[in-house]
């Protein structure tokens, strides 16, 4: 046996509330064929059918725009507010398709108009309009258990490149060679990077994009700290417009950071060199379909073959290799004024917060 499914009508005009009376009563029976299908509550007004809501479960929610004390969508979207699990069919004596798509965009699953509504045609549509709202549901309840699943991925996979950065520190106690123990270091910061990627994004509300701005604003303060930098003698300043980067990006942008900035606070700036340090570090649109990473700073200068990418040094090999061959872009080096690296890539993996 079906359940008598509870309607709730939100309708002012009581020649309209009659005819939908009418048209759910008329040999609506359920399965049995003893017992109508379908309870009405009605409501003239919109403040009465909410606290109708409140009062009794209903199933689905007829509703009228135009209300004596409401109009207009603001009707449907106070509704929605309250009962944002229901399903809701707009009841409209507007017969206008752009008023049917708004309608629909806002969230109700059928607009019906009065004057062409039959008994057949309302009982199929809230049929419809219901199994189409726990299909949603069920939808909606999958995406956020496997949201949840990829959380704890992205958490477990921090975990572990924590685990190995801590590994190498351990590591490094044991290690009397400076150059070795420099090496290590530099593979810490690059797995700590890493980590910081999958860090972000399990607290990120959007599991496929990264604040780039935040994630910097934590990658550069672990580097000053690693080298023991003071702020006030080496000043940071990052200029990162209103983007998100997705992993594909954020990971190779990333490492690109953490490589330039480390080899800025390690060689940029020798005992010798007079006056207050600056690395500044820009991410900004160029155009409709460019993206530009820019990581500068005023020190002594980098050497001529220091970033040759074949036989430099390994730090700006590996940037190189993260900017021309993961994101698929080109790189620019600048050696006026001190250090200035440009990298231009695709903005196809980007989109505004």
């Amino acid at each position: 046996m079906n359940p008598k499914l509870h309607i709730l009508l939100i309708e002012d005009n009581p020649r309209d509330v009659r005819l939908i009376q009418e048209m759910l009563g008329n040999g609506r029976m359920d399965c049995s064929g003893d017992k109508p299908a379908f309870h009405l509550i009605c409501s003239n007004r919109l403040l009465a059918g909410l606290k109708r809501l409140d009062e009794e479960p209903v199933d689905l929610i007829l509703l009228d725009l135009s209300l004596p004390d409401s109009h207009g969508f603001d009707t449907f979207r106070a509704v929605q507010k309250q009962a944002a699990h229901l399903p809701i069919i707009v009841l409209s004596g507007l017969d206008d398709e752009s008023q049917a798509v708004l309608a629909v965009r806002e969230g109700a699953q059928d607009y019906l108009v009065k004057g062409y509504v039959d008994s057949n045609l309302l009982t199929r549509s809230i049929r419809y309009a219901i199994e189409r709202k726990r299909a949603e549901e069920k939808i909606k309840a999958s995406l956020q258990e496997k949201e949840l699943l990829l959380k704890e991925i992205h958490h477990r996979v921090k975990n572990n490149l924590q685990v190995i950065s801590s590994l190498l520190h351990l590591q490094s106690y044991h290690i009397k060679d400076p150059k070795t123990l420099e090496m290590f270091k530099e593979s810490q910061d690059r797995v700590r990077s890493m980590a910081l990627v999958h860090e972000k994004l399990y607290r990120s509300p959007d599991l496929a994009k990264i604040d780039f701005a935040q994630y910097i604003k934590s990658l550069t303060h672990g580097l000053y700290r690693s080298y023991r930098i003071d702020p006030k003698q080496i000043e940071l300043k990052s200029k990162v417009e209103d983007v998100f980067l997705s992993i594909d990006m954020a990971v190779p942008c990333g490492l690109i950071v953490n490589e330039l900035v480390s080899n800025s606070l390690k060689h940029g700036f020798p005992p010798q060199w007079e006056g207050k340090g600056r690395i500044g570090i820009v991410l900004r649109r160029k155009g409709d379909d460019q993206v530009e990473l820019i990581v500068k700073d005023n020190g002594i200068g980098m050497k001529e073959d220091a970033d040759d990418p074949d036989h430099g040094a390994l730090g700006l090999r590996l940037v190189h290799i993260l900017a021309e061959d993961q994101l698929q872009g080109k790189i620019v080096v600048d050696r006026k004024k001190g250090t200035t690296i440009k990298i231009s890539f695709k903005a196809h993996s980007l989109s505004r917060i």
